[in-house]
């Protein structure tokens, strides 16, 4: 049964309780619970935060200044007091590319985050098929050993009376002892695929996950042709957008605040013969930097190559994507015709060859441990069907995450 995002949330506090509690949900509900509750994810998400707090930092005039000066005379009644008020102005557009590099940022961060979810997309998407397959395993085997436990029953019986061999009987509890040994192997894969794909889902409780529809049989040949979301390129594209910006600001900075600034002052002074006398002064103050030993070259530098090697970068992205977007269609090809052969050749012939043995040994023709070999074989291929459609849905999933399709995508 397929559940809503939060009906599968109160499917998981009702089971919290409930130890080794089994919660049946479809992959695409396990994307969007990662996309909910991973813990990755919500942290990457206080980036954003982060940035917009900037931004309102960002762009702003320092702080005025406020003066004072007191000069005493200490032989006498003179003195002079001065009071001033200070600021500084950029000569460059410097607050406006702040802002706008710290809105750049936003924009970086958000793109960071979404390709983020592409990712972890991925990473639900493959351990999800990954649980599913080892559960088709699992039933498989369990398919297997009651088909052996129950032919050994009935030999064992047969053996009692002369009519079946003794040593088909140890045959067949040497197969059953291997199959169960497979079992405890295949039964701890299990485990540590369900305790991963729980942290990617961010929960922690003591749940057997359980994936519905997660291994469909593909159409022949059925590999989709689609072409990338421009989403997917918006990450590497966002920073070099921010890279721009900041080679205007590097440059902006070269030229240091111009400080201007009013002042009035008092002075007394000891005129004679008139006495002490009162003057009043306002004026304007105006301090402009000279840039003679340090004009930031390095830093207008740096952030040029900052900006090339975001380029590269880039470039090398999609070029990665386009190569996982090819690998992943051949996979899915190659998974495809790896199960037509499979299904349609093989295991037709595996299961007539098992029933021509067994008709054999009725009649005294051939051994029980051919029937077993036969059998072996069978479930061998069995196996490797349920591992071809593993192959098929991770290389999917590959495809959805190399186009910036998370969600959707049903070939």
């Amino acid at each position: 049964m397929k559940l809503s995002v939060f009906a599968f949330q109160l499917t998981i506090l009702f089971a919290a309780s409930v130890t080794a509690a089994e919660i049946r949900f479809t992959i695409d509900d396990a994307v969007k619970m990662a996309f909910t509750n991973n813990l990755d994810l919500q942290a990457a998400a206080y980036r954003i935060d982060e940035a917009r707090a900037s931004v309102w930092q960002a762009g702003r005039l320092a702080n005025p200044e406020l003066e004072t000066d007191f000069e005493p005379n200490i032989r006498g009644r003179e003195y002079s007091f001065r009071v001033g008020f200070n600021q500084r102005f950029p000569v460059t557009s410097r607050l406006r590319l702040e802002r706008q590099l710290s809105r750049l940022h936003v924009k970086v961060a958000e793109a960071e985050v979404n390709d983020f979810r592409r990712k972890l997309s991925f990473e639900v998407r493959t351990a999800a098929v990954g649980v599913a397959a080892l559960d088709e395993i699992i039933r498989l085997q369990e398919q297997q050993l009651q088909n052996t436990l129950a032919i050994a029953k009935i030999n064992t019986e047969a053996a009692k009376v002369g009519e079946a061999s003794e040593i088909d009987s140890a045959h067949l509890e040497l197969a059953a002892d291997h199959v169960r040994l497979q079992q405890t192997q295949i039964q701890l894969q299990r485990t540590e695929a369900n305790r991963n794909l729980l942290g990617l889902l961010g929960l922690t409780n003591q749940l057997v996950l359980s994936i519905e529809d997660a291994l469909p049989l593909p159409q022949p040949d059925s590999v989709p042709v689609i072409e990338a979301d421009s989403s997917v390129y918006s990450s590497p594209q966002a920073r070099i957008n921010a890279a721009q910006e900041a080679i205007k600001l590097s440059k902006a900075n070269q030229w240091d605040d111009i400080g201007v600034g009013l002042f009035t002052g008092i002075d007394r002074r000891e005129d004679l013969p008139a006495g002490l006398q009162t003057d009043h002064t306002v004026g304007l103050r105006v301090s402009i930097p000279i840039p003679l030993w340090n004009r930031r070259k390095g830093n207008v530098a740096e952030a040029e190559a900052t900006f090339s090697r975001l380029e590269k970068e880039a470039a090398a992205f999609k070029q990665h994507l386009t190569q996982e977007k090819v690998l992943a269609q051949e996979q899915m090809m190659a998974a495809s015709k790896t199960l037509i052969t499979i299904r349609e050749q093989l295991l037709p012939k595996a299961r007539q060859l098992e029933e021509r043995l067994t008709v054999l040994h009725k009649e005294g023709q051939t051994t029980f441990t051919d029937i077993l070999r036969a059998r072996e074989r069978r479930f061998d291929l069995e196996s490797a069907e349920i591992n071809a459609r593993r192959d098929y849905q991770i290389a999917k999933a590959r495809l959805m995450a190399a186009t910036g399709n998370i969600l959707g995508l049903n070939p």
